[in-house]
């Protein structure tokens, strides 16, 4: 099912909000990896990495995959996105508007369980946590909901870096990285989601909180062909 590319998409770019709301500008490299029943698309995002880059309200993502590349910048006005694709190149755009708070039986949040597992991620030292999600009375019922709801999550954490997703309310309901962590302990480096069908690993590699320049956000449209967002994604 095509929504499932899109449920990792935005899981992974939920992670990289936390950065610049603590940090003014910076850069976070990680590894995406994908097991269980995933399609032939998902496949190829299996191991790729990704590269998020920001400046005050600016986010620039780069993704390598296999036979792959997307490039998505955001700012306050817009998101724009490109893939190409084996030299198909399409390019998307999306007006932005304000997040909807996400109603409370939505984002009933996660109960942590702490562990005295430790180990080293980007040169910090984390220890492990548990998370499993609250029941929900009356959670609202989406087409993919039961193949992408999170049974439970194994996050890495640091205490060296606060938490920048405490207390953040994003409006992406359970799925979401700030609904996920707001609670926790210390900032996330690594987290693994399971669900029913499919475990989503993101590693960080490497953090730096680096000026970055402006040049980064400028990029070339030409030679790609504009789409709708999303479009056929039911199929």
């Amino acid at each position: 099912m095509k929504m499932t590319r899109y449920f990792i998409v935005l899981f992974c770019l939920s992670f990289a909000y936390q950065w610049g709301s603590a940090q003014d500008q910076g850069t976070v490299v990680f590894k995406l990896k994908l097991e269980g029943s995933i399609s032939e698309h998902e496949k190829m995002l299996d191991g790729s990495t990704m590269k998020m880059v920001w400046k005050g309200e600016k986010l620039y993502v780069e993704q390598n995959a296999k036979q792959m590349k997307m490039i998505m910048v955001e700012d306050p006005e817009e998101t724009l996105v490109l893939i190409d694709r084996m030299g198909q190149k399409v390019m998307m755009r999306h007006k932005n508007t304000a997040a909807e708070e996400a109603d409370d039986e939505d984002a009933a949040g996660y109960d942590i369980t702490y562990t005295d597992e430790t180990r080293t991620i980007a040169g910090y030292p984390c220890k492990k946590a548990i998370l499993k999600p609250r029941k929900v009375q009356n959670q609202k019922q989406m087409p993919f909901a039961d193949e992408n709801r999170v049974q439970f999550v194994e996050v890495w954490y640091t205490e060296k870096l606060p938490n920048y997703l405490k207390g953040k309310d994003l409006g992406e309901g359970m799925n979401s990285a700030d609904v996920m962590f707001r609670d926790l302990k210390g900032c996330p480096l690594e987290y693994k989601t399971v669900t029913s069908k499919v475990t989503t690993t993101l590693t960080v590699l490497e953090i730096n909180f680096d000026p970055v320049p402006d040049e980064v956000f400028n990029v070339s449209t030409e030679g790609y062909q504009e789409m709708k967002l999303f479009m056929n994604e039911e199929e």
